[in-house]
């Protein structure tokens, strides 16, 4: 059992061994970097990129299934269809970080 309730929820649970374990490892230096994450992640640049790319693609999409009269489409439909563009095109540029 764990020495301390490491996630204040009043219990010393497998929660907290879990995390005391993990602590443990931190502090001997046996980590199993199967567990971290090794940094890195998306740039400013890509993050932005890919916003542009996303807000352009998901408004030829709306301008071109309205026929050009998009003052007629609802906002939360061009939304939908710029975080459906976001979440497409970040699946398939995303590197594995």
């Amino acid at each position: 059992m764990a020495f301390n309730d490491w996630n204040h929820d009043g219990e010393n649970d497998w929660q907290d061994d879990f995390l005391e374990y993990q602590i443990y490892n931190d502090s001997t230096g046996n980590k199993n970097d199967s567990s971290y994450n090794s940094g890195g992640g998306m740039s400013t640049f890509d993050a932005a990129l890919y916003t542009i790319i996303s807000i352009v693609v998901g408004a030829l999409i709306v301008s071109f299934f309205s026929g050009g009269n998009v003052e007629n489409v609802p906002p939360i439909v061009i939304v939908i269809v710029i975080v459906i563009c976001a979440s497409v095109i970040g699946a398939f540029v995303s590197k594995d970080y």
